[in-house]
């Protein structure tokens, strides 16, 4: 059995599926298709009410035990895949040099190995991604600091209960908003600013906002 034809084999079969998706979606990442099949130019901060319109709140939560701090989790997993990979097929390519074959059952321990090794090497490489990584543009925006900042309104009205504004935080990140109107109601495409937060930071917290143009003198 040749090496590329042992890339077929039903041993090798995990390792390559997993090479082959992160190499794909790393691709797709770079020739910036990616964010035109996620959405607008403002999927950085979309959907999500606390503002933290980075990835790196997955990261955190997902990663977190394989030492993720700042690094998104898009390419953390990436990392992991492919270190995941390698192990994998090296493993399996020792054991054909030396049988000539490489049986099923051999997945008994290169799965293992390709997780061990996916995890360590994810570890290793995340704290300095996270320095290269890092900016002031990619640090998460907390509700508090977004009291002050200005934005328009993009769903049909703000009212008492419910509306929805597009921001620029302290960061640089465009976010979407869940917000509220202290009182009456502020028209889509009106300009506004976050006035108030209660239980800032909170699960429950909520933001004010106000039109602009009365606070002006």
């Amino acid at each position: 059995m040749s090496f590329w034809s042992s890339l077929l084999a039903w041993a090798n079969v995990p390792f390559v599926i997993a090479l082959g998706v992160a190499v794909v979606f790393a691709t797709v990442q770079m020739s910036g298709l990616l964010g035109v099949l996620a959405g607008d130019g403002d999927s950085d901060g979309d959907g999500d009410a606390d503002g933290d319109g980075d990835a790196d709140g997955d990261a955190r939560s997902v990663f977190g035990s394989l030492g993720a701090g700042k690094v998104p989790s898009s390419i953390l997993w990436q990392v992991y895949a492919a270190a995941f990979a390698f192990a994998g097929l090296a493993a399996n390519t020792v054991y054909l040099a030396r049988a000539g074959e490489i049986p099923t059952h051999s997945l008994l321990w290169t799965l293992p190995l390709g997780f061990v090794v996916g995890a360590a090497v994810t570890r290793a490489v995340a704290p300095p991604l996270g320095r290269l990584l890092s900016s002031k543009r990619e640090e998460a925006t907390s509700r508090g600091e977004l009291v002050g900042q200005t934005g328009i309104v993009i769903s049909t009205r703000v009212n008492t209960e419910f509306g929805e504004v597009r921001v620029r935080d302290r960061s640089g990140h465009v976010v979407r908003l869940i917000v509220r109107a202290r009182m009456g109601e502020i028209p889509e495409g009106a300009e506004v600013v976050i006035v108030d937060g209660d239980d800032t930071d909170g699960p429950d917290a909520r933001l004010y906002v106000t039109p602009l143009d009365t606070l002006s003198p």
